[in-house]
């Protein structure tokens, strides 16, 4: 209940001190992220509490910035704060145009020229030729078919503040209206209950951008009503345990637990979705838990402590910590590395625990000093996490002018990372 939650959340102290704004914009987003049927009313919560707080909107502009910099902000939660005139459009294209570590640039330019393409059109042309240019090559179908709304903007905007799969069929799923469901698929004679839904282009969720089936998109909403109707039309639900797990609806996991299907390797699913009852309800049932870590994992999914770590999933985090983490050295580039995956999200949490667990040489990939690790953290323009480093007593400054993070806190007009360093 929206009126419940933010009545609990305008009487605490993360409404009324602005330093603790961030985490709840944080946990604002995951829910936002994590809970695809009611994006909404996230959204409505947002916008009750910045009418309460006259602080809280500067924060958000900061927190948006700050996540946008990083290559960590979910871009259609961006849209929508927008398309609900939580920001304008000249504080839009500020966070649009904050700049990225290069290594992070492709995936979040795309995501930002599909769900931004209309406003950078209009209103900055030079910067949608640039991402235009950049993605020419890794761009692919996506970048093809967004160049067919160019002119035809009415229709983009539609479709691009949607949020969902366009027509009767994944409305009426989305919204659990087994009614319509029934009444769109009778009125064609040998409907095809198994066939494939092509994705979606302003799709704003990544696990269902892709060919599925009426009964995996149900059972992704929490669509009890019509995946019951889509099970009793016998149709196939081999593949729907994943999304399942991802919807979160104990009575759907059920039916296809019952309906002989396999829920093993979806730690993953619950872990990124923040579904710690069903984390633990697959490690009593359909366990083992799997691999752990980068170099063990060759199958496409991500190991699971750097996805808790990144998807800022304390629990599950706290659950292998306990257990114990016993991380290898990292290599060249720290590819496999647990305190990468804490800088890249810039989880504080995670990087304290890892810092307290590990000696220094444990943490520094080859032939790299201590001080690779500051200049990681400068890279990430966090001066809480250069403190926490550098307080740790275990990180000094590399000398390297190449890995001087001094040097790169000037370079990003860093004053206050500056001034903590001299």
């Amino acid at each position: 209940n929206v009126n419940q939650i933010f009545e609990l959340l305008s009487q605490s102290d993360y409404l009324t001190d602005p330093s603790l704004h961030h985490e709840l914009l944080l946990a604002i987003e995951i829910c936002f992220s994590s809970r695809p049927r009611y994006y909404q009313k996230v959204i409505d919560l947002l916008s009750l509490l910045l009418n309460k707080s006259d602080s809280l909107h500067n924060s958000m502009l900061s927190f948006l910035y700050m996540r946008q910099k990083c290559s960590n902000l979910m871009i259609p939660f961006l849209r929508m704060i927008y398309d609900n005139q939580m920001i304008n459009l000249e504080e839009l294209l500020k966070i649009i145009k904050a700049p990225q570590e290069r290594f992070n640039f492709t995936d979040s330019k795309l995501y930002l020229i599909l769900f931004f393409a209309r406003e950078l059109f209009e209103n900055d042309i030079e910067f949608f030729n640039e991402i235009e240019n950049h993605l020419k090559w890794s761009g692919g179908p996506k970048l093809e078919k967004l160049k067919g709304y160019i002119g035809n903007w009415d229709e983009y905007s539609n479709l691009v503040s949607l949020f969902r799969r366009p027509g009767e069929l994944c409305t009426a799923v989305f919204n659990d209206d087994a009614d319509l469901l029934q009444k769109v698929t009778s009125l064609q004679p040998d409907f095809d209950y198994d066939q494939k839904l092509q994705p979606f282009l302003f799709e704003p969720f990544k696990e269902i951008d892709l060919e599925l089936t009426l009964s995996d998109l149900a059972a992704f909403y929490g669509s009890v009503k019509c995946f019951k109707f889509l099970m009793l039309q016998h149709a196939d639900l081999s593949k729907s345990g994943k999304f399942a797990i991802f919807g979160g609806n104990n009575e759907i996991i059920r039916l296809i637990e019952q309906d002989g299907n396999g829920m093993t390797d979806l730690f993953y699913c619950a872990i990124k979705y923040h579904h710690y009852e069903l984390f633990n309800w697959l490690l009593l049932n359909h366990g083992p838990v799997g691999e752990l870590y980068k170099h063990e994992y060759n199958r496409g999914k991500e190991p699971l402590i750097p996805l808790s770590i990144s998807v800022f999933n304390h629990r599950t985090f706290l659950h292998f910590y306990e257990k114990g983490i016993n991380e290898p050295k990292p290599d060249r580039y720290m590819d496999n590395s647990l305190l990468k995956a804490a800088l890249k999200a810039v989880n504080v949490h995670a990087l304290r625990l890892l810092i307290s667990i590990y000696k220094v040489d444990s943490l520094c990939p080859p032939n790299e000093d201590s001080g690779a690790i500051l200049f990681a953290a400068v890279e990430k323009n966090s001066l809480e996490i250069l403190k926490i480093l550098v307080e740790s007593g275990k990180f000094i400054l590399n000398k390297k002018i190449d890995k001087n993070p001094l040097i790169q806190a000037a370079k990003n007009g860093s004053f206050e990372m500056v001034e903590y360093l001299l």
